[in-house]
């Protein structure tokens, strides 16, 4: 009998940790960023091949998978008012991103070549 109460115990003690979902906010936060940005550059350039190189290296640059990106998603936009609040952070680091670029001699090349590598702001 007290095994049994003993299992049952562990058993809550487990499904009660807090549910953490694949990408950690800040993750989240840059990952939307970045898509936002190969977005912008898939809409300038229809380069669908481009555009696939770009979203492989993104997930192989933050190791994650769609369904984990989803997930991530599906977690975050539960919170609507912090939901709100990462997509006007993704927003602000898009727009600071573009900037950048846009400061860059050639960048209309670079747009249509793609984002290159991603600062560490």
């Amino acid at each position: 009998m007290i095994r049994f109460v003993a299992l049952i115990f562990l058993v809550f003690l487990i499904g009660c940790r807090p549910y953490r979902p694949p990408l950690d906010e800040q993750t989240y936060i840059q990952v939307r960023a970045e898509l936002e940005m190969i977005y912008q550059i898939h809409s300038y350039t229809a380069e669908t091949e481009k555009t696939a190189e770009m979203l492989y290296e993104l997930q192989q640059r933050h190791e994650f998978t769609v369904d984990e990106f989803l997930e991530s998603q599906r977690y975050y936009e539960r919170d609507l008012d912090g939901e709100i609040a990462r997509l006007e952070h993704s927003i602000m680091q898009f727009n600071q991103e573009r900037q950048r670029l846009e400061a860059i001699p050639g960048q209309d090349a670079a747009m249509q070549s793609g984002v290159g590598e991603q600062s560490d702001e």
